[in-house]
């Protein structure tokens, strides 16, 4: 296909095409973090702000991966979690604690994002959760119930449901106030400014080849011709990318593809949802999308085997989008990444202890810029060690899952038959 010859833009813009300097020689700090996306750069941010020497290794360039290639949209929700099993899992009292963050994550990262230095594309607005089945809009008003019990702002929408949303598919919306979008690339760089000009040290081109524990008690984080001692080291590597201590298979890798499309019309934009993020969570293979400062729509695409073009990922979307909106022109699409979710057997973000003052966090479950802010939060509240700012994830060790290797594969296989019989 004419796509597969000539690779199509990426949805949020070209990548920086200066890279920060590698990591060289020895270097000394209290916090070593591995992973220039959300989670370490958030975690960089929030200790450096509180007074921790901080250094940053990224293999590639800050917001070359998940961070910088996903759909954008700032949802205050778990995913396929809920208030009442977060709690469960967790505990009542930790749980409470953890859905109250989230319910205010939302609205705290489109502030952060509108004070940036540069444009980073905010938009707020809400995050609309449709119900495509009877019995999904029914257990809809127990949800809302839950979230508004830790504190969101949340509307069952009912009989207003036609004023959010002109749709023959969906009988049933929930409307979460505190949710929208931004350019998640823009935002990543940004925060990478932000903690440089609070005095983090950030190495790009730096794979890390090992993480070793020396006889003083500190670490000792090894990239090419460098090496950084730390007291304390952080992975912020979404499956840990080869970096040691089963974290490759803890978690679920489920490959995505990210498309964009142009400017939309006047007439296309009115006959598709209000809010600017937009689920539909009785599509089990993902339906979904987010309206862009620039006026665009971005999608997320779980595709089959092989290596989907763009013209193959709009062919998926469409059958989805022309069901949902029968109305409505398709858009016209332009741009293609490829990113990845990972997933965790309790549906929650994991916050990881590996050994003394070796710490990980991994597993967004799909919804990873609330989520993935608290989770870099709580990553740098361990390094803080202050009884006044304690994690509100769940510290736990590794487990290893045995299905780590197969389900990935899995997935690309059926994939195509949960879409031809969802």
């Amino acid at each position: 296909m004419s796509d597969d010859v000539a690779a199509p833009p990426a949805v949020w813009g070209a990548r920086e095409e200066d890279a920060r300097a590698p990591l060289q020689g020895d270097a000394r700090c209290d916090v070593a973090i591995i992973g220039g996306g959300l989670i370490g750069l958030t975690a960089a941010d929030v200790a450096s702000r509180h007074g921790l020497s901080v250094m940053l290794v990224e293999a590639d360039v800050v917001g070359s991966g998940a961070s910088g290639a996903n759909a954008a949209g700032v949802a205050p929700v778990w995913g396929a979690q809920t208030p009442r099993g977060v709690e469960a899992s967790l505990g009542a009292e930790r749980g409470a604690m953890l859905n109250a963050a989230l319910a205010g994550a939302g609205a705290a990262l489109i502030e952060r994002a509108r004070v940036m230095p540069f444009d980073c594309g905010a938009v707020g607005g809400g995050y609309l959760a449709l119900a495509a089945k009877p019995d999904t809009g029914a257990s809809f008003a127990d949800l809302a119930d839950q979230w508004r019990r830790v504190g969101a702002d949340v509307t069952l929408l009912g009989k207003a449901l036609p004023d959010h949303v002109q749709s023959p598919r969906y009988v049933e919306g929930l409307l979460f106030a505190s949710g929208g979008t931004l350019n998640p690339r823009a935002y990543v760089r940004g925060l990478a400014g932000v903690c440089e000009d609070q005095g983090v040290r950030i190495f790009e081109q730096s794979p890390v080849s090992g993480i070793r524990g020396q006889a003083n008690g500190r670490w000792a984080v090894e990239s090419g011709a460098g090496r950084i001692d730390a007291t304390t080291v952080i992975s912020a590597v979404h499956g840990g990318a080869g970096t040691g201590w089963g974290l490759d298979r803890i978690a679920w890798r489920i490959d995505c593809l990210l498309i964009g499309s142009a400017p939309l019309t006047e007439a296309q934009r009115q006959a598709l949802p209000g809010a600017p993020t937009f689920a539909d969570l009785d599509d089990v293979s993902v339906f979904g999308g987010t309206f862009t400062a620039d006026g665009r729509i971005v999608a997320t695409v779980l595709p089959g085997p092989g290596q989907p073009s763009l013209s193959d990922a709009v062919a998926i979307y469409t059958e989805k989008f022309m069901r949902a909106f029968p109305d409505a022109a398709s858009p016209q699409w332009e741009t293609l990444d490829r990113g990845h979710i990972l997933m965790t057997h309790d549906k929650l973000p994991q916050l990881l202890e590996l050994g003394p003052h070796l710490f990980a966090g991994q597993g967004c479950n799909g919804y990873g810029l609330c989520a993935g802010m608290l989770l870099g939060e709580d990553l740098a509240r361990l390094a803080l060690r202050r009884p006044d700012m304690p994690p509100r994830f769940m510290l736990e060790s590794p487990r290893r899952s045995r299905l780590a290797r197969f389900i990935p594969a899995l997935a690309r296989r059926v994939m195509p038959l949960i879409r031809r019989f969802a």
